[in-house]
């Protein structure tokens, strides 16, 4: 995602607002996405969406953070959610400030007090870091912070409330929610405060983009209850959302591994042509739009909506190593697609991401081709057709000649 810094001019005008997303992921393939006033407006939009164990969909297993604070007596919903009726809350009026650079991050004035939110996934373990901060002096504030829960596949909607597993199994320091056998459970830890059952349904929920491609847009969210802590001047409060027991992970170190992603978000590899901010930015997001699965490098055209087309990664190979010099990781995926191969046809999507897939696009295998070419004129690297690649580019050429699936052959001329 490109670097966006907005004030309150366009954070306290919603219309405005919902315009602006930002998209927070791992090379695993773990991702939270919402627009900068934190009201999701796409199905796919949540705070801990997860591969499944077949990486063919994602599942968004926390939809939101909903939060209120307290001063004395005084109550301040800061989060902004899109209901069938309207807006609630309109905690978007609270927001001063929005930046991603290099995480996500969320400024607040509240009572004439300051407050920030920071969060980010980790770049190799599925984990959602969130960080509460209260950012000057004064009496203490109370937080309060509802997990939405949504449990199902990114690319559908709650249908149904009955049947679930409601209960959180609250441990010493963590709580655990699996609302459904076939879904992965949720474990988030906290640092300090208490969670505090509750067990309610919030209706009604409502994607505005959904419209555009969907005829339902609206769904229940689950709400397990919600974490409260009292937050003193300068004090914070992590919370960390995973799959399972997080071993690796100092939980008391949130400064340790804020500056370790940071380093690796800024830290570049391969040749890069440009020095200014901009260019650079956009550079490294190029490079963190790769992601792994089963030690094959995967470059999804929409991360969030899960559509992994061929075309888009014979597209995207020379911007992405071929001009940078990387030419291991462009074998590496070159010589992954010479496995795909259908008589002579590559398949629309890739084959490993894909419950359906056709072998039905005339100019596919001629653009492997072309790339094998490209990889030539940058490398110079003979060696590499000797590799299956050379016998792959006569099979395409003799399944053309003689015809092959859906009447796709060539002309005489």
């Amino acid at each position: 995602m490109m670097e966006i810094n907005l004030d309150r001019d366009i954070l306290n005008d919603v219309e405005k607002a919902v315009t602006y997303e930002w998209l927070e992921k791992n090379t695993l393939g773990h991702y939270a996405a919402s627009t900068v006033i934190g009201m999701n407006t796409r199905r796919e939009h949540g705070l801990f969406v997860v591969p499944d164990n077949d990486h063919k969909k994602h599942i968004v297993l926390l939809a939101k953070l909903e939060e209120s604070i307290f001063a004395d007596t005084q109550v301040h919903e800061i989060s902004t959610n899109q209901y069938t009726s309207g807006i609630f809350p309109n905690g978007y009026n609270y927001l001063t400030a929005f930046e991603n650079d290099p995480f996500p991050t969320f400024y607040y004035e509240v009572d004439t007090r300051r407050f920030r939110k920071t969060l980010f996934v980790l770049s190799d373990q599925p984990v959602l870091v969130v960080r509460y901060e209260l950012m000057d002096k004064g009496r203490p504030l109370k937080l309060i912070v509802k997990p939405f829960l949504a449990n199902r596949y990114a690319d559908t909607l709650t249908h149904s409330t009955r049947g679930l597993n409601t209960d959180s199994y609250i441990g010493d320091g963590f709580v655990r929610w699996a609302l459904q056998s076939d879904m992965p459970e949720t474990v988030v830890y906290f640092n300090k405060g208490e969670f505090i059952k509750a067990n309610l349904w919030f209706k009604n929920f409502e994607y505005r983009n959904d419209y555009r491609r969907f005829k339902e847009a609206t769904e229940p969210l689950f709400n397990p209850g919600f974490f409260q802590v009292t937050l003193d001047a300068y004090e914070t409060f992590e919370l960390y959302f995973s799959l399972n027991e997080v071993h690796e992970l100092d939980r008391g170190d949130y400064e340790g591994i804020y500056r370790g992603e940071a380093v690796d978000r800024t830290n570049k590899t391969g040749l890069y042509f440009a020095d200014t901010p901009q260019v650079s930015v956009l550079e490294k997001t190029l490079e963190r739009s790769v992601y792994s699965w089963n030690q094959k490098d995967i470059l999804p055209s929409s991360l969030i909506e899960d559509n992994y087309s061929t075309r888009d990664l014979l597209f995207s190979l020379p911007g992405l190593y071929l001009i940078h010099e990387k030419f291991d990781a462009f074998k590496k995926c070159y010589l992954n697609l010479n496995e795909s191969f259908s008589q002579g046809l590559l398949p629309v999507y890739m084959p490993e991401l894909s419950l359906k897939n056709h072998y039905c696009s005339a100019d596919l295998s001629l653009w492997y081709i072309q790339l094998g070419y490209l990889y030539f004129q940058f490398s110079n690297d003979v060696s590499f057709f000797s590799n299956g690649v050379l016998e792959r580019y006569r099979d395409i050429l003799d399944n053309y000649i003689k015809g092959t699936l859906f009447n796709i052959y060539m002309d005489k001329d």
